[in-house]
C-alpha cells in the first residue's frame, strides 16, 4: 500500500512539473492619430485630387509606415482608391471616381481616410473635406 501511495504522489508530481506555464497576457494594440487632408474634386473629369492622411503613433507621435489605407466617401461608403502609409506615416492618392458611385455622395460629405487595425495598432479613421472645381 505504501508503494502505491508513492506512485501516485510520484505520478501527480510529475504532472505538475509537466504542466505548461500559462500564456502570457496579449498586449492592447498601440493607439494612433490621423489627419485628413481637404481634397478637390473635378466635376467633368470625376477626378478627386489630394486624397491624404498623415498617421503617428500616439504615444510618442512618430509617423508610422506600411498601413493600409481605404478612402471612402462619407456618408455612403464608396471606395475612392488605397495606399500605404510611406516612411513619414503619409497615405495619399488621385482617383477617379468609380462609375457607379453617385458624384453626389463623392462631392458633399467629404471622405475617410480608414485604417482597419492590426494586433499591433488600434483601428482610427479621419475626415477631410472635399472641395468642388468645375473642370
Amino acid at each position: 500500500m505504501r508503494k502505491f501511495s508513492l506512485l501516485l504522489v510520484s505520478a501527480a508530481l510529475t504532472g505538475v512539473v509537466a504542466a505548461a506555464p500559462p500564456a502570457p497576457a496579449a498586449s492592447a494594440p498601440q493607439s494612433l492619430q490621423a489627419e485628413a487632408n481637404y481634397a478637390v474634386a473635378s466635376v467633368l473629369s470625376r477626378e478627386v485630387t489630394g486624397l491624404r492622411v498623415q498617421i503617428n503613433r500616439t504615444s510618442d507621435n512618430a509617423p508610422v509606415s506600411g498601413l493600409f489605407i481605404t478612402f471612402e466617401t462619407g456618408g455612403e461608403r464608396y471606395e475612392l482608391c488605397t495606399a500605404y502609409t510611406d516612411t513619414n506615416g503619409v497615405a495619399e492618392c488621385t482617383t477617379q471616381i468609380p462609375i457607379g458611385v453617385p458624384l453626389v455622395a463623392a462631392l458633399t460629405a467629404g471622405y475617410d481616410a480608414v485604417f482597419t487595425g492590426t494586433e499591433q495598432y488600434a483601428p482610427i479613421s479621419a475626415h477631410g473635406g472635399v472641395g468642388i472645381q468645375l473642370i
